[in-house]
C-alpha cells in the first residue's frame, strides 16, 4: 500500500472540502442579504410571504453562491495539480453542460424522469409510509413543530386540495431545484475532478442519507423515532446513490428534477389527507398508490432490460470505487465516511 498515494487522496478530499465550505458560506451570506434587505414579516405570514421566505430566497442564494463560489474557485485553484483529473472545461461551464436540452435528447430525458419516478421515488415512498410509525413521525417531523404548522409548512393550512396541490408544486420543485443542484449537479461535478465519478456517488449519497437524519436529533422521543429516522436515511441513501450514479453516467438534470418534484407533491399530498383530512392510509394507498404503482409494474415489464442493465451498473459502483482509490480501499472508506460526516456537518450550518 503506498503512504504516498493515501496522502494525495487525502489531500484531494481536503481541497473538496474547501471548495464545498466556500460555496455553502457564499450561499449563506447571499440568503442572509436578501432575508435582511426585504425584512418579511414572520409574525402574521401569509403562504406566499412563507414560499419566497424559506423556499424561493434559499433558491436564490444557491444559484448565485454556487457562481460566485465557482468564479473564485477557478482563481484560487489556478494550479491544475490540485485537481486528480484534467478539467478541458472552467468549473462553471462544467456545470451548466448539465441543463442543455437537444431534440435528440428530450425523448429520453422524459422517459428517465418516468422511470426515476415509478420505479424508485413511488416504490420506495409506498413502503415507508406502510410501516407502522413513519407516517406519522413524518407528518411531526416535516409539518409541526412545539407550536404548531410550522412556518415553512403553512400552506399545509390550505383548506382545498386543488389549492393545496398547486402550492405543493411550486414548493417542491424549488425543494427539488435545490437538492438537485446542490447534492447532484454541484458536489458530484465538481468532486468527481477530485476524487473520481464513483467515489463521487457513494460520498454524496452518504451525506444525502445523512442529511435525512437530522430529524433524530430534535425528537422528543428518541425510541419511538429512530426506526422512521433510519428508514428514512436508508430510503435517502438509496436515492442518492441511484441518482448520483444516473447523473453521473448521463449528465441530465432535468430528469432527476421533475421525478423529484412530482414525487414530494405526491408524498406531501398522501401527509396531507392523511393528517388535515382524516383519511386512512388504506383508503389513500387505494386511491393514489395502488393506481401509481401498477403503472410502475407495467414500465418495470416494458423497461426490464433497462432496469437489468442500470442494477448492473449499481453493482460496479464498489469495484470502481476501489479501483479509484487503487490499493488503499479500506483506508479511504473508513476516510470517506468520517470526510461525508464532516460534510454533514458543515451542510447543517450553511445550507
Amino acid at each position: 500500500m503506498s503512504v504516498n498515494n493515501s496522502n494525495n487522496l487525502i489531500k484531494a478530499r481536503l481541497f473538496l472540502f474547501l471548495e464545498i465550505s466556500i460555496i455553502l458560506i457564499i450561499q449563506v451570506s447571499i440568503y442572509m442579504c436578501l432575508v435582511y434587505s426585504f425584512r418579511i414579516d414572520t409574525e402574521n405570514i401569509s403562504i406566499l410571504k412563507s414560499i419566497i421566505l424559506y423556499y424561493l430566497f434559499p433558491l436564490i442564494s444557491l444559484i448565485f453562491g454556487v457562481i460566485l463560489s465557482l468564479l473564485l474557485i477557478k482563481i484560487l485553484f489556478k494550479d491544475r495539480q490540485l485537481i486528480s483529473s484534467y478539467e478541458d472545461k472552467t468549473p462553471l461551464n462544467d456545470l451548466l453542460s448539465c441543463f442543455k436540452i437537444s431534440k435528440n435528447n428530450l425523448k429520453y430525458q422524459f422517459i428517465y424522469m418516468v422511470l426515476l419516478l415509478f420505479l424508485i421515488y413511488i416504490p420506495l415512498d409506498f413502503i415507508g409510509y406502510s410501516i407502522p410509525g413513519v407516517l406519522d413521525f413524518s407528518v411531526k417531523a416535516l409539518i409541526e413543530n412545539e407550536e404548531g404548522i410550522s412556518q415553512s409548512q403553512i400552506f399545509f393550512t390550505e383548506t382545498e386540495l386543488k389549492f393545496f396541490i398547486f402550492y405543493s408544486v411550486i414548493v417542491y420543485m424549488i425543494v427539488a431545484f435545490r437538492e438537485e443542484l446542490l447534492f447532484r449537479v454541484v458536489f458530484i461535478s465538481r468532486s468527481r475532478h477530485y476524487i473520481g465519478n464513483y467515489s463521487s456517488v457513494l460520498l454524496f449519497s452518504m451525506v444525502f442519507g445523512l442529511s435525512h437524519l437530522i430529524y433524530i436529533v430534535v425528537s422528543e422521543n428518541f425510541k419511538q423515532d429512530i426506526l422512521p429516522t433510519i428508514i428514512w436515511g436508508i430510503s435517502a441513501y438509496i436515492i442518492g446513490l441511484i441518482a448520483g450514479t444516473f447523473f453521473i453516467k448521463k449528465r441530465y438534470f432535468y430528469p432527476l428534477l421533475e421525478a423529484h418534484t412530482f414525487n414530494n407533491v405526491i408524498s406531501a399530498t398522501a401527509l396531507y389527507l392523511y393528517h388535515f383530512k382524516n383519511i386512512t392510509f388504506n383508503i389513500i394507498s387505494q386511491y393514489i398508490y395502488f393506481p401509481l404503482l401498477s403503472i410502475s409494474l407495467l414500465l418495470l415489464i416494458i423497461y426490464r432490460r433497462s432496469v437489468k442493465s442500470a442494477l448492473a451498473h449499481i453493482k460496479i459502483i464498489i469495484k470502481s470505487y476501489k479501483k479509484e482509490n487503487k490499493n488503499n480501499f479500506k483506508i479511504m472508506i473508513l476516510f470517506d465516511i468520517a470526510f461525508a460526516i464532516f460534510i454533514f456537518i458543515l451542510i447543517l450550518f450553511f445550507f
